[in-house]
């Protein structure tokens, strides 16, 4: 049987693992549908070969990945509960309370994995597309205007860049909590 949490203050990790869970939850939902209108009106407006089409599949997996992570933070506030039980005995263990924030950590870092591919290949096409303006500059333009950077693209990397903000947010606060239960 694993030892049971009580050789250090479970009050006071139990309220870590409420306020943070409650954080983490809020931050990832708001910048997760943000960064999702974002991306789909990116996607949307933009014609074949943009930046908005170019990563779009994992972008969308890294938000995907965005909202099963903020359930996990979610998960961190019913564990919240659970720890700050009376009986010693209902109060989960140490490596379940681990494990869970493993789950946790690993839905992350997937999701980091995701946008990162994505947003490299935004990023790809958008210096594609910065060359084309510089050569239009000169007067040696093609006038598809798919070539060039538009507005819109700047939603596609503002979708990538929120959804790696929460994602970032979400691993400060597992590894914080991983370390607080550790010691």
């Amino acid at each position: 049987m694993t030892p049971r949490i009580d050789n250090f203050s479970v009050q006071k990790i139990a309220e870590q693992f409420r306020l943070l869970g409650w954080v983490g939850f809020w931050v990832q939902i708001v910048l997760g549908v943000i960064a999702g209108i974002m991306a789909i009106v990116g996607t949307r407006v933009e014609q074949a070969g943009s930046a908005g089409l170019s990563g779009i599949p994992f972008t969308f997996g890294g938000l995907i990945a965005l909202f099963v992570s903020a359930y996990w933070a979610f998960r961190y506030t019913r564990l919240s509960k659970q720890l700050r039980a009376s009986d010693t005995m209902a109060r989960p263990s140490r490596a379940e309370t681990i494990g869970l924030l493993r789950k946790g950590l690993m839905t992350t870092l997937i999701g980091l994995v995701l946008i990162a591919i994505g947003s490299e290949a935004v990023s790809g096409v958008l210096f594609t597309k910065s060359l084309n303006s510089s050569v239009g500059l000169i007067g040696l333009a093609n006038t598809d205007p798919s070539r060039y950077i538009q507005p819109v693209d700047v939603f596609v990397v503002l979708a990538n860049t929120h959804i790696v903000t929460a994602h970032v947010l979400s691993l400060a606060i597992s590894l914080w909590l991983l370390n607080r239960v550790i010691r």
